[in-house]
């Protein structure tokens, strides 16, 4: 994640700083989303992780059940984490939208289902800036990710089994957080360039 870093000679900016990283700003996944109609073990979707305990994580929980699973996002920094978790039907493609929202002492997570919000996180922390500068954003695979999720059985770790099995289309990362209307407006539009588009 450093800007121009692979190939300077043909990158228009060569700044070599951090593209993903929000800093202490918003954070948003989008994606359009089809998981196999099967039993799945944890999955990681999008993940941008500093050891096992600073990032951000949008992943499926393991799920024995060939209709649905639960999509989840995990953020965390040091001791410090949130997390929040919504059900999607499994053999069709929906529109995912996963953001990390910034409101002042309590930053909170939003998962939206074909633009409709779905899910919240609990109040949580003010994470400020995450230190992740240095890690890669990785798309269909990832790592451990530690913290004391609130879904299911409340586990202190997850642990990605398998990479991910499905179909991913028009995966977009925001620095920024859309309301419903504006994710219903977009959410089979192509997008143009802009500022906080990734």
């Amino acid at each position: 994640d450093h800007a121009g870093f692979l190939f300077p000679s043909i990158s228009r900016t060569r700044s070599g700083r951090s593209v993903m990283d929000p800093s202490s700003g918003d954070i948003s996944f989008e994606m359009h989303l089809n998981v196999p109609d099967q039993a799945n073990d944890n999955q990681v979707l999008v993940q941008k992780i500093s050891g096992a305990t600073n990032g951000i994580t949008v992943a499926l929980s393991q799920s024995a059940s060939s209709t649905e699973c639960d999509l989840v996002m995990m953020i965390s920094k040091g001791p410090d984490h949130i997390s929040a978790s919504m059900g999607i039907t499994k053999g069709k493609f929906q529109h995912v939208y996963a953001s990390l929202k910034r409101e002042g002492p309590s930053d909170k997570i939003n998962l939206f289902l074909d633009g409709v919000l779905a899910s919240s996180s609990s109040a949580g922390y003010s994470f400020s800036d995450i230190d992740f500068k240095q890690s890669p954003l990785t798309i269909g695979s990832g790592s451990v990710h530690s913290g004391e999720w609130s879904w299911g059985a409340s586990e202190s770790q997850f642990v990605p089994k398998t990479t991910f099995s499905g179909s991913m289309d028009e995966l977009r990362v925001w620095h920024k957080s859309h309301t419903s209307d504006q994710i219903k407006t977009n959410m089979y539009r192509e997008v143009f360039s802009e500022d906080r588009l990734r």
